[in-house]
Order: structure tokens, then C-alpha cells, then sequence
């Protein structure tokens, strides 16, 4: 789950779905390992730019790994396109 949703080739909709199973079946987790191989590219990666109301309830939780997984979606650093090269006129050999 975690590998597909950090691939590029996966869209929007797909990490949704990916997401939201994750949040569905978070029930099924119970190790660090999980939480940390999933976390971060499942749920932190969709939350960038989204409200990040569900990492608070997570947190609250008295559920060790809804904590670890509240903890560990942060630490995702946003995706970023790679720069275009823009050529200056001084790039340019006549």
C-alpha cells in the first residue's frame, strides 16, 4: 500500500482510495512497522493539502498506533515537480 501510493504514476483517486482503507482497516495494525511503512506515504501524503482535522482525533485516540500513525504523518514532505530548466540568453552560445 505504501510503495503504491508513493509511486508517480498513481493518481488522485487512487491515494484517496488507498486513504481511506488505511483509515478503515487502521483496526488490523498492531507494530511500529505498519504504522511506519504506511503513515507517512498513505496518510500524510494525502493530508498535505487537505484539513488535517483526522491527525487530532488519531492523536486523542487511546490506541497506541492511531497515536504513532498521527505522529508519523507528519513527517511527510510535500511532493514537488521537478524545475524546468529555463534558458537565459547568456545560456545561449551563438
Amino acid at each position: 500500500m505504501s510503495k503504491q501510493a508513493a509511486r508517480k504514476k498513481t493518481t488522485d483517486a487512487r491515494r484517496a482510495e488507498l486513504y481511506d482503507l488505511y483509515l478503515r482497516r487502521h483496526d488490523r495494525i498492531d507494530n511500529w512497522d505498519q504504522v511506519d511503512l504506511g503513515a507517512a506515504n498513505v496518510v500524510g501524503a494525502h493530508l498535505v493539502d487537505k484539513p488535517r482535522d483526522v491527525l487530532f482525533e488519531l492523536a486523542r485516540s487511546d490506541d497506541p498506533w492511531q497515536r504513532r500513525t498521527a505522529i508519523v504523518s507528519t513527517g511527510v514532505r510535500p511532493r514537488r515537480r521537478p524545475r524546468r530548466h529555463v534558458p537565459d540568453r547568456r545560456d545561449v552560445r551563438c
